[in-house]
């Protein structure tokens, strides 16, 4: 229950931080595929 608690509390900051690695394997996949061009 604790555990829950404290993974709901930092739900915003862990997606933020999801949605940011993302991004930036998004990124650097595509500056992958214009280095192989």
């Amino acid at each position: 229950m604790l555990l829950g608690l404290l993974l709901f509390g930092d739900l915003p900051k862990i997606l933020k931080n999801l949605t940011t690695s993302l991004q930036t394997l998004k990124k650097g996949l595509k500056d992958n595929q214009d280095e192989n061009k």
